[in-house]
């Protein structure tokens, strides 16, 4: 008798034990579910935190903070400070991201994750030169984890970027592309060297970053968008065969149906370039048809309007398109300028 019930409260404690190993483990990777959620929007919208990942950031707050405080010997304890850190810190609230620094750093020590997040913290309070050489001693120190050197590097290029330092910042930005072995992160990173690149009219590098980007990167927007920018740049550095070969194969894949119109623009732009005004013009009628009230109409007719007063003369019709740009879309580049065209023919 003594025997059984010793065996029925050997059994209970471990179902309860079960249960709370449940319980935290699920806490904690409800935490974690919602800190890649929220990461995910941060990182597709850089200028911006949208509402949505600010409440995914305070959802993390709370699992962790349960994790913390209720499960004292949780295996993953460390990381639940680190989620709590980092959405403090993207929601810029620093000064509690820094106490719950300090608190990790007391119980788990003042490891390279704790100075890499210190110096993070101190970079937004002001603090820039004494967290740049936090940072530039993390990246170069090779018992440091790649992961954590490449994240170091880009920090480095933001804050140079910040200063004005162009090329250290994107000479560190690179540093940080090459370093990481996180191929997602990697076609982030030449995503943004590549961007920066087209924007200074480094053609050649900007070229070879989107390619990289095209090597590693499974996010189909960034694939698209690499792909476009690959033609633009064949187009401006005069290698209208391999752009338009490009085109003309991805006008037959269904999966880029969403930048159709985006290429169609380019394909006419290189018939323009080539002296084939008409054909030219033709594609920007059919463009307006087949893709109206889009980025890619609204600039057609831009285009059109163009053509009207540099092949025809004729200010009418140029007028006409020209007034036409901002009813395609009302968020076109091309609606300030074709405001200007307008008042020029008025003159």
């Amino acid at each position: 008798m003594v025997k059984a019930i010793s065996w029925y409260v050997i059994g209970a404690t471990l179902i309860i034990s079960c249960a709370g190993l449940k319980g935290y483990f699920n806490t904690y990777y409800n935490a974690e579910q919602y800190f890649i959620q929220a990461e995910k929007i941060r990182i597709d919208n850089r200028d911006q935190l949208p509402n949505s990942a600010l409440e995914l950031y305070d959802k993390v707050i709370v699992k962790s903070n349960t994790v913390i405080s209720s499960y004292p010997d949780f295996t993953f304890r460390k990381n639940a400070f680190l989620l709590i850190i980092q959405s403090y810190f993207y929601k810029e609230n620093y000064f509690l991201s820094e106490d719950f620094l300090s608190r990790m750093g007391e119980e788990f020590g003042f490891d390279d994750e704790y100075q890499f997040w210190f110096a993070m913290i101190n970079w937004k309070k002001g603090n820039t030169q004494s967290s740049i050489n936090i940072f530039n001693s993390l990246s170069t120190n090779r018992s440091t984890i790649k992961e954590l050197r490449s994240r170091s590097f880009m920090v480095i290029s933001e804050i140079y970027n910040e200063l004005g330092n162009n090329k250290l910042s994107m000479e560190n930005l690179e540093k940080a592309a090459i370093l990481t072995s996180n191929k997602s992160e990697k076609a982030r990173i030449f995503f943004d060297i590549a961007s920066k690149y087209f924007s200074n009219l480094n053609y050649q590098r900007s070229l070879n970053s989107f390619t990289e980007v095209l090597k590693n990167s499974n996010v189909k927007k960034d694939i698209h968008q690499s792909n476009l920018k690959i033609i633009q740049l064949h187009r401006v550095m005069g290698n209208n065969d391999k752009a338009a070969n490009l085109i003309k194969n991805l006008l037959i894949d269904e999966s880029y149906k969403s930048i159709y119109g985006n290429l169609e623009i380019e394909l006419a732009k290189i018939l323009y370039s080539q002296g084939k005004y008409t054909e030219s013009k033709n594609r920007y009628v059919s463009i307006t048809e087949n893709y109206p009230n889009t980025m890619s109409s609204a600039e057609s007719m831009f285009y059109i309007g163009n053509y009207y007063i540099e092949n025809d003369r004729d200010l009418k019709k140029a007028k006409e398109y020209y007034q036409k740009v901002s009813d395609e879309n009302n968020s076109s580049m091309y609606i300030q300028p074709s405001i200007s065209k307008i008042k020029e023919i008025n003159v």
